[in-house]
């Protein structure tokens, strides 16, 4: 697994979020995490979680309170960097950027994580990190706590994370 940060509201923005990282998965099976903030108990699914999933596509869920919704947003590119993006606006559409091109956008429920028992993972899911872990490179990965347009996604894509605003 990777990194995981104890639970923090900042983390959990109850309307508008967004995450970028590059990405360079190179095997596994089954789901693979890229990032999440979860809780997945049958019928209280809250927060957010992007995934590489057994068909080696990537997908962004999020938590509507009592079920996932999820958008697919194209295949992933095995051995090989990617750019990623996921953000959520706060009309409720979710988007996934590849490679600073938007891959797929829907609308959806969201609710956020609120119990404090549930922290935020990097290369690894579940509710507490312990599963669903990421086989490959993440690198230059940055959460915030606003909606990235199609812009900022391409400048965090070509500039990096060091000269961006602060991310969280």
């Amino acid at each position: 697994g990777g990194p995981s940060v104890p639970f923090s509201a900042r983390l959990n923005s109850p309307t508008v979020f967004s995450f970028a990282a590059w990405v360079r998965p190179t095997g596994g099976s089954g789901y693979r995490t890229v990032v999440s903030s979860r809780t997945g108990a049958p019928g209280a699914q809250r927060g957010y979680i992007l995934y590489l999933t057994p068909t080696n596509t990537w997908e962004f869920w999020t938590g509507t309170g009592t079920t996932w919704h999820v958008v697919t947003g194209g295949a992933a590119a095995m051995n090989a960097w990617t750019h990623i993006a996921i953000t959520r606006s706060a009309s409720g559409t979710k988007r996934i950027y590849l490679n600073g091109v938007q891959a797929a956008s829907t609308s959806g429920a969201y609710s956020p994580v609120v119990d404090p028992a549930h922290g935020f993972h990097l290369g690894c899911g579940d509710d507490t990190g312990g599963a669903f872990r990421f086989v490959g490179l993440i690198d230059d990965a940055a959460f915030f706590p606003v909606e990235l347009g199609a812009l900022l996604v391409q400048q965090h894509r070509d500039a990096g994370a060091a000269s961006f605003p602060t991310p969280l």
